[in-house]
């Protein structure tokens, strides 16, 4: 009896066993990596540019490889629903989702994904209490953005059903990825939630189609170029806010600071 197994067939299973690397770039040289030269930590595989970085990363303690591959897992886009929608919608608020303190009180801030969402901290210790109770600091942080929000939302009726937001006594008016969505009622917000990209689109429309009507700036809120510049302009929009820039390069420091932006467009006024 022949039990030699084709080449060609062990060749696809070890294809198919191989694992995505946690990953895009070399920890050590920035470069992109190579998925043959890796290196399994647990269930995790870590890839490199060259052998030589590779044997760099096993020469790093168990606890500094661990931290390497949790803050590669937190920094890869979490997507959600049907339609993949992208979590990532950058931490509108200027204070602490802990102390309430500004974001700058002690320094640089510190920013944190949870479930695909941003949160920023004034310091390690906020984050924390954070982490010892998410659910509570979470309703916090959902209550002022909610408010903060509210002045700029567009829509004075569900775009679910076409019925006014109050149809039912009251609209229910929720934050996901940092941003406020309002509807009639509860069964509404349940079908949102089953495919966010597809409604969140409705949203955005209606506050690009209002903001921009009033908006009181020609100039790019980074560059202070002209909007139509660079062929713009391009509406950013970051929570509730429709943010002006001349070119989809100044998006990244709105991102960072979308707080200092917002103060400008309002001291435009």
């Amino acid at each position: 009896m022949n039990l030699s197994i084709p080449i060609s067939i062990i060749t696809l299973g070890a294809i198919a066993l191989a694992q995505e690397p946690v990953n895009e770039t070399c920890p050590f040289t920035g470069n992109p990596v190579n998925p043959e030269v890796s290196v399994a930590v647990g269930d995790d595989e870590v890839a490199f540019c060259c052998s030589s970085c590779k044997g760099g990363f096993t020469s790093w303690s168990a606890d500094k490889q661990a931290q390497y591959i949790k803050l590669q897992k937190e920094s890869k886009p979490t997507k959600v629903g049907k339609a993949n929608y992208e979590m990532g919608m950058p931490y509108s608020l200027d204070v602490c989702a802990v102390s309430g303190e500004k974001l700058d009180a002690k320094g640089k801030a510190v920013t944190k994904k949870y479930e695909g969402r941003e949160f920023r901290f004034c310091c390690n210790g906020c984050v924390k209490l954070f982490e010892e109770d998410q659910k509570g600091y979470t309703e916090k942080v959902d209550a002022l953005m909610i408010k903060d929000q509210l002045p700029y939302y567009p829509l004075t009726t569900c775009f679910m059903m076409d019925e006014p937001l109050d149809v039912n006594g009251s609209a229910v008016d929720f934050i996901f990825d940092n941003r406020l969505v309002r509807l009639c009622c509860n069964d509404c917000k349940d079908m949102f939630l089953k495919n966010p990209g597809k409604y969140f689109k409705y949203i955005e429309e209606e506050l690009i189609k209002q903001q921009t009507k009033t908006y009181p700036m020609t100039t790019c809120a980074v560059a202070d170029s002209p909007l139509d510049g660079m062929g713009g302009p391009d509406w950013m929009i970051v929570g509730s806010r429709v943010v002006g820039l001349c070119c989809a390069g100044c998006r990244p420091k709105v991102e960072r600071e979308p707080a200092k932006y917002f103060n400008k467009i309002d001291s435009s006024k």
